[in-house]
């Protein structure tokens, strides 16, 4: 099903393809309907990728056996060339009307990310914020974990971190500001509706995960005697600042967490 679903994006390409060129043709065509170019070829694009959906390739990422797992390599090949005829065809509409952001509407249409990437189902796609935010505290591997420490965001390489603060200082220098303490921070997510599966959190960059003896609930007026706190790589790995015997590092995230969320703004 997967192959058939390429070829109906394909013939629907084609049938695009033949349209914009009766109207780059046509010698009486005004300025305003160069302009409606770029929002009757979105509603087209539109059409095609409804068609790849029904056809089963919603999900680039989860087809399974041995050809569909060739189309869903490819798949995202056919998105680009896509995309390149796109914005070929509409980057010079005229009447100084801009073209249509067919990256954000092939994101919304596919799930992928503006990379061309699909993200797997029930994943959040993280921003250039998330990424920063990982890529910060991914910077500080092989700082020593000292319980209470505090870390300036104004300093770019903190002597040492704990847990909730290698979290708080990394968002902060990505431009965003959260509790300091693990049930805190979780606390602050759950109020803020941002909690999610560890599951979900697992596959989604940037999540945070957390362990408690039991769920910290609002009104909190100190940190459990058991808490920590995690930053997902997205790949069933974590950047965090474990413990004294560890350091901060890249550690395996299996079966360690109860409870997660995504920081709000970096989805």
């Amino acid at each position: 099903m997967a192959l058939d679903g390429i070829a109906a994006v394909q013939a629907r390409i084609q049938a695009i393809e033949q349209q914009m060129a009766g109207v780059s043709s046509s010698a009486t065509a005004t300025t305003s309907q160069a302009g409606s170019t770029g929002a009757d070829f979105a509603s087209l694009l539109s059409d095609a990728m409804n068609t790849q959906t029904a056809s089963g390739l919603g999900d680039l990422g989860g087809a399974s056996g041995s050809a569909a797992a060739g189309a869903a390599a490819t798949s995202p090949g056919v998105l680009s060339s896509l995309l390149g005829e796109a914005s070929a065809l509409t980057g010079g509409s005229g009447g100084g009307t801009a073209a249509p952001d067919l990256s954000s509407l092939l994101s919304s249409l596919t799930g992928a990310s503006t990379s061309g990437v699909p993200a797997p189902a029930g994943t959040s796609v993280p921003n250039a914020t998330a990424e920063q935010f990982v890529n910060t505290a991914l910077s500080q591997q092989g700082k020593p974990y000292v319980w209470g420490s505090s870390a300036s965001p104004a300093d770019a390489s903190p002597a040492s971190f704990d847990c909730s603060e290698l979290t708080k200082w990394a968002a902060a220098r990505a431009g965003v500001t959260i509790p300091d303490g693990a049930a805190h921070q979780y606390v602050w997510l759950k109020e803020n509706g941002a909690t999610m599966s560890v599951e979900q959190a697992l596959r989604t960059p940037g999540a945070l995960l957390f362990h408690f003896d039991s769920e910290p609930q609002p009104g909190l007026t100190g940190e459990p005697e058991h808490a920590h706190v995690a930053i997902s790589l997205g790949n069933g790995t974590t950047i965090e600042a474990r413990g004294h015997a560890y350091g901060v590092g890249v550690f395996d995230a299996t079966n360690r967490f109860d409870y997660a969320g995504m920081i709000p703004g970096m989805t």
